[in-house]
């Protein structure tokens, strides 16, 4: 059995008829070695179940870490638990770094009760400043690297209307430019879904470069009110397109629009008339009034100036699509990349398609089939609408300092 004795500086440790002298700081030594480890041991079991700052849990583990490596000891893996937003961006893996804000908890509140405060406001312009500011701060996790992809992003510019006009044609043609991006199916964010929040919206978004354009699309918002103000507060300097075409035709194919979903929708000129013997337009019929543009338009320049928007001509978008979408691009600051070399006239369908779309090598297309089916109607009832729209559009050309030539039509 073994025998320790203490003498002056030295333990003598005798085993059996052996004695061994041991100077008295190497056992000291020893001594606080075990200490130290059973010390550590216990940190890293406290850690584990520790919910507090994930900083102190970082420098504890990192202490135990530095020490194992020092010393060789084997500690037990310390699980790291890490804290996350509560909200998650979706990306795409992507050739640069991005930030973004990313706490859109109030806004998603104040959205719901249909007001969203200035101090909310996330404005389209303000992203160089944000990725500016985001490189220099990380303050209470407000902000999210997003490495080596692109991140979905809210629009810099809206195609508000109007209906049956060629807002699906123009989208179309502007998708073939490589620095658009847009979502699929229109999104009806500021209509219908306003109460999900700018979150909700933003993740609608397809995933964008920072040098790439978001343009969505939802021809319904230039006709709605309260639209202009839910717009203005997401961002006040955005880019507004308007496709606009002859009222009287367009209120025909809405009206065939209708038709084709409704089959025990009335006549047209029982719609378009409360009393057909004296030609009294009912003005309540949305049909028509989507088709005056100027009763939205000063809606609209309460919120935003005139240099903001862009009307396209849904007839000159037929008869040359090319010219027209040069005109959005300087618009949209963007290179004019999209000419008549990606575009050519179908004559089967009668309007402009695309040569190549973007996601794959076959022609694309949109309208009708074959002739338009405009509904059956009188040369009277074309004439009244005429000239029901006729104070109308004068008083659009007046604004929009174009004249569109629909008064001219037969």
């Amino acid at each position: 059995m073994s025998e320790m004795k203490k003498f002056r500086f030295w333990w003598i440790f005798r085993r059996g008829k052996k004695k061994y002298l041991v100077p008295s700081t190497v056992c000291a030594c020893g001594v606080c070695t075990v200490v130290f480890v059973a010390i550590l041991n216990v940190l890293s079991a406290v850690t584990r179940s520790y919910d507090g700052p994930p900083h102190s849990i970082v420098n504890t583990t990192r202490l135990a870490t530095n020490v194992r490596k020092m010393t060789g000891i084997s500690l037990r893996p310390t699980p790291m638990k890490r804290e996350t937003s509560n909200v998650i961006l979706d990306i795409d893996d992507g050739p640069e770094a991005a930030y973004m804000i990313h706490d859109f908890s109030d806004t998603d509140r104040h959205a719901q009760s249909g007001h969203i405060p200035e101090t909310d406001t996330f404005y389209v312009d303000d992203y160089d400043k944000i990725d500016e500011n985001a490189q220099k701060s990380h303050e209470h996790s407000k902000l999210q690297k997003i490495s080596k992809g692109a991140a979905k992003r809210l629009p810099k510019a809206l195609i508000i209307g109007v209906r049956r006009c060629g807002t699906r044609a123009l989208l179309t043609f502007l998708r073939v430019h490589p620095d658009i991006r847009a979502p699929g199916p229109e999104v009806h964010f500021f209509d219908k879904h306003y109460h999900k929040g700018l979150e909700w919206y933003r993740k609608q978004m397809p995933s964008t470069l920072s040098s790439q354009m978001t343009i969505e699309k939802t021809p319904s918002y230039y006709v709605i009110k309260g639209v202009p103000e839910k717009v203005h507060r997401m961002a006040k300097h955005i880019k507004l397109i308007v496709v606009v075409r002859d009222p009287v035709s367009r209120a025909l194919s809405e009206y065939v629009q209708l038709a084709s979903k409704h089959s025990d929708i009335g006549s047209f000129e029982d719609l378009a008339f409360l009393n057909n013997a004296t030609g009294l337009v009912d003005t309540s019929w949305s049909v028509l009034c989507n088709g005056v543009y100027s009763k939205s338009l000063v809606r609209w320049l309460k919120y935003f100036s005139l240099n903001q928007f862009h009307f396209v001509s849904g007839e000159r978008l037929v008869e040359d699509p090319a010219g027209e979408i040069a005109k959005v691009q300087e618009f949209l600051g963007l290179k004019r990349m999209i000419t008549s070399k990606h575009l050519y006239f179908n004559r089967t369908r009668g309007f402009p398609c695309v040569k190549k779309h973007e996601r794959h090598g076959k022609p694309r297309c949109v309208g009708v089939s074959g002739s338009k089916h405009y509904p059956s109607v009188t040369p009277r009832l074309i004439k009244r609408l005429r000239d029901f729209y006729r104070p109308f559009n004068k008083r659009f050309y007046e604004i929009t300092g174009v004249d569109f030539g629909w008064d001219d039509n037969n």
